[in-house]
């Protein structure tokens, strides 16, 4: 396995959500710095339903590391005990008292993005060890395993990460600055090839994804089908949204929506880059320090590259 890369400053903080009190981790590769710094707002994944800041450590560490910002992981409360909207006014609520507290938490509020991870980890939580994922891996056959806060997340993460900027310009909220999405879960009730493609024996199978969703919104919720807040992607206008990198792995049942997605943002006039990862499969990487995947710290760096240059530039371009 790799060395999880180390960060200066790793603590647990409370900070308000919708209903009270939500843990979150701090990683800030320079505590003592003079000026305030660059952040990023990172929404684990884990279909809505599980994982905690504790799954997705070492993705959080290797992005304050390499793109030299602090990273703040979101605990929002999970499904089924607590249905939407209650995750998705978690995210919100804490990302507007974060914008609010910069100046105790030395961040640049100019300089604020999201981002999210995936539902892989609940699915290897689900099996009893690594070694389930590793078969799967082997039946892929592209790959071998050798103003400007910023938001992101992956898979579910991605869903609340999108979901929050849409919750953020409908009540008039502070603005993120830029958004980095890791295999969202953009179109919930999708059905297009990818879905079709890698139903089964692809880690995120149909079944699990079915059972993940239905505990989100409830069996007796049917407006939610249809809520842009659980699809963003069935959002009338995104071309509001800040710039964006979406990331896809090519084995996932979520790359076409991803795709779709990146284009829908494309197509209405907002900065955005996307990459389909070759060989890979929802969730890769989570698995970069405990697998050889090679294709995993490319994309930890190409993420981080992108942090870097929308947030340590005046400009937020990319």
């Amino acid at each position: 396995p790799r060395t999880v890369p180390e960060v200066a400053e790793v603590r647990d903080i409370q900070l308000p959500g919708a209903a009270g009190p939500m843990r979150a981790r701090i990683y800030n590769p320079t505590p003592n710095a003079s000026a305030p710094q660059p952040a990023l707002i990172y929404i684990h994944g884990g279909g809505w339903c599980l994982s905690s800041v504790e799954s997705h450590d070492s993705v959080c560490r290797a992005l304050a590391h390499q793109a030299n910002i602090v990273v703040l992981s979101l605990d929002y409360r999970l499904a089924p005990e607590h249905v939407f909207p209650a995750g998705l006014e978690d995210c919100y609520a804490a990302t507007q008292w974060i914008s609010k507290h910069v100046n105790e938490l030395n961040l640049d509020p100019a300089r604020l993005a999201m981002g999210e991870q995936t539902a892989l980890e609940a699915c290897l939580s689900l099996a009893d060890d690594v070694e389930c994922w590793l078969v799967q891996c082997h039946t892929v056959p592209c790959q071998q395993l050798n103003p400007t806060f910023h938001a992101g997340g992956d898979s579910a993460g991605g869903n609340l990460t999108a979901a929050t900027l849409l919750l953020t310009h409908e009540r008039k909220g502070a603005p993120i600055a830029f958004q980095l999405l890791l295999y969202p879960a953009v179109h919930t009730l999708a059905s297009n090839q990818s879905r079709q493609q890698f139903a089964e024996g692809f880690a995120l199978d149909k079944t699990l994804s079915n059972w993940m969703f239905q505990s989100y919104v409830g069996s007796s919720n049917k407006t939610a089908l249809t809520d842009p807040l659980v699809s963003p992607l069935l959002a009338k206008d995104l071309s509001f949204m800040p710039p964006a990198f979406v990331l896809t792995a090519s084995h996932d049942p979520l790359r076409d929506e991803g795709k779709a997605y990146a284009e829908r943002l494309q197509q209405e006039g907002v900065q955005c880059l996307y990459k389909c990862y070759e060989g890979m499969l929802h969730g890769f990487l989570n698995h970069t320090y405990l697998l050889p995947l090679d294709v995993g710290q490319q994309a930890i760096s190409d993420c981080a590259r992108h942090l870097k240059d929308a947030l340590h530039t005046a400009s937020g371009k990319l």
